[in-house]
């Protein structure tokens, strides 16, 4: 929200739902100031500069309003620090998962009754479907005006799993000793996907396994002729190695196994790597 003088530089609503994703970025139009700059602000301080506006606001400023503002962020990449964009489809949006891959889930958070009740406490528990498994805690105490919070995930390898939604429940004890907090009622909504590189990986299995099948199925060594029972010196690699095939089908053996082993880990069973 911004002063209607500002407004002409603002994206406007192109949809009557502001819910639908079809509305793309809007700002409302108002005539006071909710919140002054001076200069330009970006990411968690531009958030957190409007988190602290709003929460002054009528609406929000009753004397034990237990409010939680969040912002989510799902990361991957090397340190998990390449932030996942989501897919747009009608009037919803998912978020791309590789199975079997690990990610970030950051959650930043704002917590305005902490700035007039320094003694407020709370609980935020992170929910998740069955397709995606948290390696570390998902409950949290939210003790602070504003903090951030870092959920280590894992997508389930299952090629049959699909997807499903990550929440966020909020609860706080009130002045009378009963359960209570307002938070955000959307959820990420996640698909797992299979990335190029599980098919390239897959391929290079699959070739592997077959150049060590005919390895072990075919006999390479020279057929001797009647009353000689030795071979003669290799005068070349490839006589030794036609000699020696027998030795040789060891390794081979050993390859396949490992070969066979990785599919059964990646297509045998439905439980997570």
């Amino acid at each position: 929200m911004i002063r209607r003088d500002c407004a002409d530089f603002l994206p406007q609503r192109r949809g009557e739902d502001a819910d639908a994703i079809a509305s793309g970025y809007f700002a409302f139009q108002i005539d006071r100031d909710i919140l002054s700059v001076t200069q330009p602000m970006r990411g968690e301080a531009a958030w957190l500069a409007s988190c602290q506006a709003i929460a002054k606001c009528a609406d929000y400023k009753a004397p034990d309003h237990r409010i939680l503002f969040m912002r989510a962020a799902l990361k991957s990449g090397r340190r998990q620090r390449q932030e996942i964009a989501p897919r747009l489809f009608g009037n919803g949006s998912e978020f791309p998962l590789d199975r079997g891959k690990r990610y970030t889930l950051e959650l930043g958070y704002y917590f305005p009754l902490q700035e007039t009740q320094h003694d407020a406490r709370g609980t935020l528990s992170i929910q998740l479907p069955p397709t995606i498994i948290a390696t570390g805690a998902t409950t949290f105490d939210i003790g602070a005006r504003s903090d951030r919070i870092v959920v280590p995930l894992q997508a389930a390898a299952d090629m049959e799993a699909t997807g499903g939604s990550i929440a966020a429940k909020f609860t706080t004890l009130s002045a009378n000793g009963s359960e209570e907090g307002v938070a955000t009622d959307k959820n990420l909504s996640v698909a797992l996907t299979v990335s190029p590189r599980h098919w390239i990986f897959v391929f290079l299995l699959l070739l592997v396994y077959a150049v060590t099948l005919w390895a072990l199925a075919v006999d390479l060594r020279p057929v001797l002729p009647n009353g000689v029972t030795q071979y003669p010196p290799p005068n070349t690699l490839w006589q030794r190695l036609q000699q020696h095939w027998q030795e040789v089908k060891l390794p081979f053996s050993i390859i396949q196994t490992f070969a066979l082993f990785f599919f059964v880990k990646l297509y045998g069973g439905k439980k997570p790597l």
